[in-house]
């Protein structure tokens, strides 16, 4: 593993990590935390009701029984229940070997994405650290929290305050049970913990997944994609993308720069690049103000221009400044 750094926002940074030509391709994972009653399992079953974009998902959680799903039993090592949903998505429980049990997961099931809900008095940071050492990169942590008991809850448990501050996305749930005045207040006190992640207000865990999950950034390398930057918008939430494709070699120095300055509009970004100098390609990933760029060992015969996806809000407005600045991380020829 590559070294984790601090950033100015109180986030991490990783670059340059090598990940093994044996490990899983192209597999990301979501954490989904929060205190007891918050509402994770709500979120889930959202998310779970509505897809996530035709994407093929492992869903570990600590108690399965709450989503209520019927399917095959199947076995492996250190799975004590492996049940396939009826949309294709995996639900189970899992021993002590966590990274051994999301191994075995990975290589029988496949996924696009894996998603973890954690128990609601977990801290996040070490489940991040146990799914890199099985191979799997933290696409994002997003905690949800109850908007009527946060204040209590973060007097009394430090574990609802870690939720909070390792947060890239909060679902700020149960607005409809607090008065506009306290909901200010409530924000306030989120903000104060965590100033760097978007805050999401809503009630029964009804969010956008395709923005929490970004599971549709897997088409960035292995789906068509247009050239030169065509963009879109999300109806009704100001919420737009666009994409970037180019053949030539990126310079590490100034790509890694481009992301450290990203405006905060952009939430989510993407996509495989080719440093020059470099053998393999490296994967990148931004989620509200964290960076991370992995090698990535494509299959044998694999061959990809660089091509990104970009996804936040009023993003069409800076999309020419951004994709000129990615230009600018292209290598010259001399």
């Amino acid at each position: 593993m590559g070294a984790v750094r601090a950033d100015d926002a109180g986030g991490w940074r990783e670059v340059g990590t090598k990940v093994a030509a044996s490990a899983p391709k192209l597999v990301a994972a979501d954490i989904v935390t929060g205190f007891l009653g918050s509402g994770k399992t709500t979120l889930l079953k959202a998310v779970l009701r509505n897809g996530l974009a035709g994407r093929k998902v492992a869903l570990i959680v600590n108690d399965f029984a709450e989503i209520g799903v019927d399917g095959v039993v199947l076995q492996g090592m250190n799975v004590d229940r492996l049940v396939e949903l009826p949309n294709g998505c995996v639900c189970c429980t899992i021993g002590s070997r966590f990274a051994l049990a999301v191994q075995e997961i990975v290589e029988t099931v496949q996924p696009h994405l894996l998603v973890i809900e954690t128990s609601g008095v977990a801290e996040p940071g070490p489940l991040v650290s146990e799914l890199a050492l099985a191979g799997v990169r933290t696409d994002a942590v997003i905690t949800t929290v109850d908007a009527e008991w946060i204040e209590r809850l973060c007097k009394e448990s430090v574990a609802a305050i870690q939720q909070v501050e390792q947060a890239d996305f909060i679902v700020l749930n149960k607005i409809d049970l607090v008065s506009p005045r306290r909901l200010r207040r409530v924000e306030r006190l989120v903000r104060k913990l965590n100033h760097r992640a978007l805050l999401l207000p809503t009630t029964y865990g009804q969010v956008d997944a395709g923005l929490l999950f970004a599971t549709g950034a897997g088409a960035s390398w292995r789906g068509p994609m247009a050239a030169g930057g065509n963009g879109s918008r999300h109806p009704g939430d100001g919420i737009g993308s666009f994409s970037f494709r180019h053949p030539g070699l990126m310079v590490r120095s100034r790509f890694e720069e481009f992301l450290q300055r990203l405006p905060r509009e952009v939430y989510r970004a993407k996509g495989v690049v080719k440093f020059a100098g470099e053998g393999w390609y490296s994967v990148f990933n931004y989620t509200c103000g964290r960076s991370r760029i992995d090698w990535l060992a494509p299959a044998e015969g694999d061959r990809f221009d660089n091509r990104a996806v970009f996804l936040g809000r009023d993003l069409l407005k800076r999309r020419e400044d951004l994709l000129r600045r990615l230009e600018e991380c292209v290598e010259r020829a001399a």
